[in-house]
C-alpha cells in the first residue's frame, strides 16, 4: 500500500475490524511515523531487524528509533 493509503487507514480506521480511526486522537506527525513503521515491517530486511530486536525491550526501542529517524 502507498503511504497515503496507510495514512488514510490510520486516520479513519477499518470498519468492522476493531481498528479505530486516530485522526482526532493523535498528532498527524505521530500518525505518519506509524505509517513508516508499518512500511518498515513490510520490508523483509527491516522486519528481520524488528524480529531480532523484539527479543529485548532495548532492542525494540532501538528499532523504533531507527524507523522514526528513517521516516524523516
Amino acid at each position: 500500500a502507498l503511504p497515503v493509503e496507510l495514512k488514510w487507514i490510520v486516520d479513519n480506521g477499518i470498519r468492522f475490524t476493531g481498528m479505530p480511526g486516530w485522526k482526532d486522537v493523535i498528532d498527524e506527525g505521530i500518525q505518519w511515523k506509524i505509517v513508516y513503521y508499518m512500511r518498515a515491517l513490510a520490508d523483509p530486511e527491516k522486519a528481520e531487524l524488528f524480529e531480532t530486536s523484539r527479543r529485548n525491550s532495548e532492542g525494540l526501542a532501538q528499532f523504533a528509533i531507527h524507523v522514526c529517524l528513517w521516516s524523516q
